[in-house]
């Protein structure tokens, strides 16, 4: 019989290279070459249609780091209209949305978040999305190839949100690795960007 969840839905989303990889060579924080294409139209539209249903952004150490110094200043920026305003209204919507929503940051090391509505856990994401969900609220997205990684071999994603970039990495974690849980997965959507990506969104069947 078929697993039925209930509860909060957990949603992975993650940019991944052709050869399959999530990072480069540099690990998690070597993402410059997703960068043209994160900054595409319809990886714009992607993160519209995650953020609009999600209340917590679940993110490990390293990726959060990156999305901080990415984000953070531009969603500063926007409340006085300074360095915001050469910006897509897109991406200044997005970083005041990360800005303003709750951050759960899986870290055995970082001790202070540095920024506000964040909050750091020092214990493993399952133990940490088994308990989200039994809370009230959206959705959970999970940002970031490190976490995505980890629940996907303990099978504990809904819907996995994929950016399929049309790059080459060589070396570096591979989003989909040997050892994972066999799975089944449904295609909601896909839309090609004019960086020649593919935004893709799939749902986990039970």
């Amino acid at each position: 019989m078929a697993e039925v969840r209930t509860g909060r839905t957990v949603v992975g989303s993650v940019c991944v290279a052709l050869d399959g990889r999530t990072p480069g060579p540099g690990g998690d924080l070597d993402a410059d070459w997703a960068v043209p294409h994160v900054l595409s139209d319809a990886a714009r539209e992607l993160r519209e249609q995650l953020s609009g249903s999600a209340t917590t952004v679940l993110v490990g150490g390293e990726d959060y780091e990156g999305l901080r110094e990415a984000w953070q200043p531009l969603a500063e920026d926007s409340a006085d209209g300074s360095a915001a305003a050469a910006a897509d209204l897109r991406d200044r919507a997005f970083a005041r949305w990360l800005d303003e929503v709750e951050k759960i940051v899986v870290s055995p090391s970082l001790t202070e978040p540095g920024w506000r509505n964040a909050w750091v856990l020092g214990v493993s994401p399952t133990q940490v999305t088994n308990q989200l969900r039994r809370q009230r609220g959206g959705d959970v997205l999970v940002l970031g190839g490190a976490l995505v990684r980890g629940l996907l071999a303990v099978d504990a994603l809904d819907r996995l949100a994929v950016l399929w970039c049309p790059e080459v990495l060589g070396s570096g974690e591979r989003l989909f690795d040997d050892g994972l849980p066999r799975s089944r997965w449904s295609l909601v959507s896909s839309a090609v960007s004019d960086t020649g990506a593919v935004a893709t969104v799939y749902d986990r069947e039970r």
